[in-house]
């Protein structure tokens, strides 16, 4: 994804689409991951889109999808604390999390 210059780490919010030819292949991440083959082949065929919301500096809501495909969309939530939270995710199922600006 590239970002337009008026953007900032810390300001994020729009709605992003990967450019899949100006970016490394995502599937080998998903494989050492645990995303069987079928879903990463899947995956590698889809048009993926973020929708970022940052209602303040500290928190940010996000929102990705994958269209083409039966991936199901992922809404996440991150309180920039450094606080350990518990979330669940269609294809990662329970998992933990923490975000932080560095």
């Amino acid at each position: 994804m590239a970002a337009p210059s008026h953007k900032t780490l810390h300001h994020i919010a729009g709605r992003w689409t990967l450019n899949k030819p100006l970016s490394n292949p995502f599937t080998p991440v998903l494989a050492l991951q645990g995303v069987n083959g079928f879903i990463r082949s899947i995956a590698a065929h889809t048009s993926v889109h973020l929708t970022i919301h940052q209602p303040n500096p500290s928190s940010i809501h996000l929102q990705q999808t994958a269209t083409g495909a039966s991936i199901p969309a992922v809404t996440e939530d991150w309180i920039l604390d450094w606080t350990w939270r518990d979330g669940q995710d269609p294809l990662f199922g329970e998992m933990q999390g923490r975000a932080r600006w560095i």
